[in-house]
């Protein structure tokens, strides 16, 4: 399988948007219990497809050094608030990010 060029624009969208993911994680621990089995269902989806993404542009772009200086600390941000968030990720039985958390 040919590599995926990662993009600027893939880049930026996806660091836009981990941060809103973070907080709905936060505010699904708290109502978990009562969510129906399809919002969960749903959820844990949709935190795979964003681990997926963290794994395969994300982390390769910052390896690659193609994220501008910004990036590099919004990715460096990103990666401690997920070190902080994976008690959380166990405790929901989420799928947990298979890269280096501290760079």
């Amino acid at each position: 399988m040919a590599a995926q060029k990662i993009t600027a624009e893939q880049v930026e969208g996806w660091l836009r948007i981990w941060p809103k993911m973070l907080v709905e994680l936060d505010e699904n621990v708290e109502r978990w219990d009562e969510m129906p089995d399809w919002e969960q269902v749903d959820f844990m989806l949709e935190w795979s497809q964003f681990v997926s993404f963290l794994e395969n542009v994300l982390c390769p772009a910052y390896e690659s050094d193609l994220m501008t200086k910004a990036q590099r600390e919004q990715y460096k941000e990103l990666l401690s608030k997920l070190r902080k968030a994976i008690p959380t990720i166990q405790q929901l039985d989420l799928t947990r990010p298979r890269v280096a958390l501290e760079v």
